[in-house]
C-alpha cells in the first residue's frame, strides 16, 4: 500500500512575525560589519556594529540612537524608520535646492538654504554656521560640497 503525501501547504508568516525574523537577521549580520536596514534615494538608515542605528543623507547624520539590548533593537528600528520616512519631503526638497541652487541674496533665503541644507530647523543660526566646516570638509570633492561652501560664505557674510 502506497502513503498518499498530504498536500498542506506551510501557513505564510504574519507580518509581526516576518518583522522580528528580519530584526533579528540584521542584529546577528551588524556583528561583523555595519547593515543597511531601510533605504530611500540618499537617505539610509543602518545598524552600525556597535549597535547604533543611523539615519544618515550623504554627509549629515539625522538620527542616532544607541541599541543597548537585543529586545529592544525592534522598537527602535521602527521608530529610527519612521523618523527617517518622516523626513523624505524634506530631503526631496534639499534635492531640489543642489539641482535648482542659485547663490542667496536675501537674509531669509540664506538661513532657508542653509537649515535645509543642513536639515536643520531648530538650531540658532549662529550655532548652525559652525556645522558647515566639518560637512564641507565630510563631502566628496562636486557640486553639493561647492554649494556647501557657497551656502556657508553667504552665511557668514549674513550674520557677522
Amino acid at each position: 500500500m502506497h502513503a498518499t503525501p498530504t498536500t498542506t501547504l506551510p501557513r505564510p508568516l504574519s507580518t509581526a512575525s516576518l518583522e522580528l525574523l528580519i530584526a533579528a537577521d540584521e542584529w546577528r549580520r551588524s556583528r561583523t560589519k555595519p547593515e543597511p536596514i531601510w533605504t530611500h534615494g540618499p537617505l539610509t538608515v543602518t545598524l552600525t556594529t556597535d549597535r547604533r542605528l543611523i539615519a544618515t543623507l550623504r554627509a549629515l547624520t539625522l538620527y542616532d540612537v544607541q541599541v543597548r539590548r537585543r529586545e529592544d533593537y525592534l522598537e527602535a528600528r521602527r521608530t529610527a524608520i519612521a523618523v527617517a520616512a518622516a523626513l523624505i519631503p524634506r530631503v526631496i526638497e534639499r534635492l531640489a535646492l543642489l539641482v535648482n541652487y542659485r547663490y542667496p541674496v536675501e537674509r531669509e533665503e540664506v538661513e532657508a538654504q542653509a537649515r535645509l541644507f543642513l536639515m536643520d530647523w531648530t538650531t540658532e543660526i549662529h550655532e548652525l554656521y559652525d556645522h558647515f566646516d566639518p560637512i564641507e570638509m565630510a563631502l566628496p570633492q562636486g557640486n553639493e560640497r561647492q554649494i556647501c561652501g557657497n551656502i556657508s560664505q553667504a552665511l557668514a557674510n549674513t550674520i557677522f
